[in-house]
């Protein structure tokens, strides 16, 4: 007897257990479809796409550049006659271009015009 009080007491706990087992799985299933749901969490902020900020100065506005000097004490002109990488005569000059190198040294000011031939 006491064996089939036994049989009859395991087959409580596992009717008991299945009863667990569905209640699991049920709320397993509402949990997955909450998560369906929200495909986001709620603190994750939506993408923003800022403009970018138009670089340069306002429409209107007074162009400035540095002032060149009246007096050239010096010209200096650059010139290649064989490029520096493979060795071979360069073809003649496209374009010159300039620019003025200012030297401050106490008391007297030497500019230096530098004419830079392109190829």
């Amino acid at each position: 007897m006491n064996l089939k009080k036994r049989v009859a007491q395991l087959e409580e706990e596992l009717k008991q257990t299945r009863e667990a087992l569905k209640k699991a799985l049920k709320r397993i299933e509402e949990l997955e479809e909450l998560v369906k749901e929200k495909t986001k969490p709620s603190f994750v902020k939506k993408d923003v796409k800022e403009e970018p900020k138009k670089t340069g100065q306002k429409e209107g506005h007074v162009g400035y550049s540095r002032y060149i000097p009246e007096r050239i004490d010096e010209v200096k002109e650059h010139k290649l006659d064989n490029c520096p990488i493979c060795g071979e005569p360069v073809s003649d000059t496209q374009e010159i271009r300039e620019r003025i190198v200012e030297d401050i040294e106490q008391p007297k000011i030497k500019n230096t015009k530098h004419l830079i031939r392109a190829n």
